[in-house]
């Protein structure tokens, strides 16, 4: 065993950290208590919250005000590059293999903090550019699609596994997952300033996140570093438990729309009535006609003739909507849910498309008729379109 039980020296450490990372899980896996402690002690010191941390959360979020400002991807992607180490993330895991269950609380209290400061950056940057959804940069990022979650899994595993071995990479998939996790909460920000706030919104990011800190113990575990006594699993089960309990309420956000949606199918409040224009009317004036009558006497008997008055039937300007649904949904060629209607293209939330101003109510639901950007055609349900803008 290359660190000693007893009296463990700085100099033994440095050995250990420069084992191959096959030798060091083989090491892990055949140490002792006290060796254990004595690792997931110095784990502990590396990922303390220290003044640092913040002022490099700072600069970060510098970068995201200026990017969504300036509507520019670099200076957002920059946000997460310079960030600081995911380390509220990393001490979650590491004071649970230690375990101190007062650590992990302090751990999870500077990440709900660090989040807030990402989401009110967003709506700092939105309140002075006075934000529209369209203007959003990188509002990929906060669509539920399953790319994003299991690259949320993957980068809070890596960065696990890199930070047990001591290894750089551990650095870019930190910056990943902020990425993931971190910055969809100043796009909500942003978007929230501009459309007002809607407490389902922080559902996806909140799972992201939780599931984020799974990944990252599940990592420790299979580095042969799980859980420890009864406050270490308190510290698992906790985020298990509250991992399981957004996914649950996200489900019962879902139903709820959709059970007003089956309830009030005559009643659309998304979708804003199409526009009315009062006809112009062009009056003439009234032409005199002259015609010749003959006779002795010559006369001429003026005749008035009335010129139609054109009407001006002017044809509603388009209306961009955005999708509501937490979940996204679908486009169909045909105003129906049943197996015939064939499916034009899956929309996930915040897409944006054109309002036909055509309505059908069909199967329980009001259907309303859009465009997609790239030009296709059909029908979804019109409760869970937003005007853009508004």
């Amino acid at each position: 065993m290359t660190i000693p039980a007893s009296n463990p020296e700085p100099n033994r450490m440095e050995n250990f950290e420069k084992l191959p990372p096959r030798k060091m899980s083989l090491v892990l896996q055949d140490a002792s208590p006290e060796e254990l402690n004595f690792f997931t002690n110095l784990l502990a010191e590396q990922n303390q919250i220290k003044p640092t941390y913040y002022l490099l959360v700072s600069v970060s979020l510098v970068a995201i005000v200026l990017g969504l400002i300036f509507n520019s991807y670099y200076l957002v992607m920059l946000a997460a590059l310079v960030a600081p180490l995911a380390l509220p993330f990393i001490g979650v895991a590491v004071h649970a293999a230690k375990p101190s269950l007062k650590s992990v609380f302090l751990m999870l209290l500077q990440l709900l903090i660090t989040a807030s400061l990402y989401y009110f950056s967003g709506r700092f940057a939105a309140l002075l550019t006075r934000a529209t959804p369209e203007s959003l940069p990188l509002a990929f990022l906060i669509e539920n699609h399953w790319v994003y979650w299991v690259g949320s899994v993957a980068a809070a595993a890596l960065t696990g596994l890199f930070q047990i071995r001591q290894s750089e990479g551990r650095r870019l998939s930190s910056a990943l997952l902020t990425a993931l996790t971190l910055l969809p909460l100043a796009l909500i920000g942003w978007r929230h300033q501009a459309n007002g706030f809607q407490l389902a919104d922080f559902l996806l990011p909140g799972i992201r996140i939780l599931l984020a800190l799974y990944a990252l113990c599940m990592a420790f575990w299979f580095s042969h570093l799980p859980p420890r006594k009864a406050s270490g699993w308190g510290s698992f089960l906790l985020v298990t438990f509250g991992l399981i309990a957004l996914f649950v309420l996200s489900i019962q956000q879902t139903n709820q729309q959709l059970q007003n949606l089956a309830l009030n199918p005559e009643e659309p409040t998304a979708i804003p009535p199409a526009p009315t224009f009062a006809p112009i009317i062009i009056n003439r004036p009234t032409e005199v006609v002259f015609t010749i009558v003959p006779s002795n006497t010559p006369t001429l008997t003026p005749t008035a003739t009335q010129t139609p008055e054109p009407t001006f039937t002017p044809t509603p300007a388009p209306v961009k909507v955005y999708v509501t649904a937490f979940d996204g949904m679908y486009v169909r060629t045909e105003p129906n849910i049943s197996s015939s209607s064939g499916i034009v293209s899956y929309l996930p939330y915040g897409s944006e498309m054109t309002l036909l101003n055509e309505t059908v109510s069909a199967d329980n639901y009001l259907w309303a008729k859009v465009q997609l950007e790239d030009g296709e055609i059909g029908w979804t349900l019109a409760d869970f379109l937003e005007p853009v803008g508004n």
